[in-house]
């Protein structure tokens, strides 16, 4: 996250307060409220989620994830485990970051190239394989 790197130095304590509690207490995967939560918690911190709000199933579950994280972060009962938790937070923040924005690229790439195709062709991604496999 270029832009996002630290924001703890964009937000008043009590405005990271706020989208610390937020994103805690999410309501679980499996109820109904999970997804209109999710899309509450963006819509309130858009400067999060900015990189990462179209990611589908793979958005929900980083969400899922960083949130179990955080309320380990909560409920650690000393200093140095309360550390390693955020430091794992950020960690996986950074990755999801990272492999969210390779699926972005590459379906771009995908959109692109259908672009080159002549009208009524789709794609077979299969087929180079198949033409080198039997060059042999």
């Amino acid at each position: 996250m270029k832009n996002n790197q630290n924001l703890a130095t964009k937000y008043t304590p009590r405005r990271a307060e706020e989208l610390l509690q937020f994103w805690a207490n999410l309501s679980d995967p499996g109820t109904q409220d999970f997804k209109s939560d999710v899309a509450s918690l963006v819509a309130s911190f858009p400067e999060v989620f900015s990189e990462l709000r179209e990611g589908g199933e793979d958005f929900l579950r980083s969400v899922w994830g960083l949130r179990e994280n955080l309320r380990k972060v909560w409920a650690a009962t000393d200093l140095r485990e309360r550390e390693w938790y955020i430091y794992e937070l950020r960690r996986l923040h950074s990755q999801h970051v990272k492999l969210l924005g390779d699926a972005k690229i590459t379906h771009a790439l995908e959109r692109e190239a259908e672009k080159l195709l002549p009208p009524g062709k789709t794609p077979d991604l299969a087929q180079p394989l198949i033409d080198l496999s039997s060059a042999r």
